[in-house]
């Protein structure tokens, strides 16, 4: 029973070391995603008479979303794992 216990204490200390690491790295990349989504609409409204005149509310919707899809990708791709 002991060295039962000796083998698969290792094993679990390491599966929740990886664990650990995975959702400190889904946590960062999540923060960007988010506070890039931010200075992006930011941008927008800020200069809402500029953008509006141009008639570039299409880019900047475009560029909103790819950055939620970007993070979105990747914290898919992390929760299989």
């Amino acid at each position: 029973m002991g060295a039962v216990v000796s083998f698969f204490v290792p094993i679990s200390l390491f599966a929740g070391f990886l664990e650990g690491k995975v959702l400190g790295n889904s946590n960062v990349v999540e923060k960007e995603a988010v506070e890039m989504c931010a200075n992006i609409a930011t941008e927008a409204l800020n200069n809402i008479r500029t953008v509006a005149s141009l008639g570039i509310e299409r880019r900047f919707i475009n560029s909103y979303t790819e950055a939620l899809m970007e993070s979105h990708r990747y914290l898919v791709i992390i929760s299989i794992l």
